[in-house]
C-alpha cells in the first residue's frame, strides 16, 4: 500500500520535493514495486515515462533537481506494509544511495550508463 507523504509537496524548504503529479509518484512506486527494486523496509525508484529517467523532484535547500526516488515503509497496526516515498538525495545522504543490486538491474535494463552509477555509489553530483 503507498501513501503519498504531504511534507513532500507542500513547498516545505527542509523537505525534498517531488515536481511530477501525485499520480506519477504513485506510478514510480508501482513500477519499482513490479520491478522489484524495493526491499522489505526500502526501495528506489526512477521515473521514465519514454523509457529513460527523468527529474522527478527537487532537493532540500539547494533546489536542484533529481532524478532517484527512495521508498520506505512502516508497519501500521496490523502488520501491513505502509510506503511512501520522496525524491533522493544521493550526494549529501549516503541512505539515498540506492542498493548495489537495484544499481546493476538498473545498468542491465540500460536506465542508467555505468558512469553515472559510479558516480552514484561515490555521492558525486550526476545529471541526466
Amino acid at each position: 500500500m503507498y501513501a503519498p507523504n504531504p511534507s513532500h509537496r507542500n513547498g516545505n524548504n527542509r523537505k525534498s520535493q517531488w515536481i511530477i503529479p501525485q499520480t506519477q509518484e504513485i506510478d514510480c512506486f508501482s513500477k519499482a514495486e513490479s520491478n522489484g527494486w524495493l526491499y522489505q523496509h526500502e526501495g528506489w525508484g526512477l521515473h521514465c515515462p519514454n523509457g529513460a529517467p527523468v527529474f522527478l523532484g527537487r532537493l532540500a535547500r539547494s533546489h536542484k533537481e533529481t532524478f532517484i526516488a527512495k521508498f520506505v515503509n512502516s508497519r501500521s497496526t496490523r502488520q501491513q506494509a505502509l510506503w511512501h516515498g520522496y525524491p533522493a538525495d544521493h550526494q549529501n545522504n549516503a541512505q539515498d544511495i540506492p542498493e548495489t543490486e537495484i544499481l546493476k538491474k538498473w545498468l542491465m535494463l540500460n536506465l542508467l550508463k555505468a558512469a553515472k552509477i559510479r558516480k552514484i555509489i561515490k555521492g558525486q553530483p550526476c545529471s541526466l
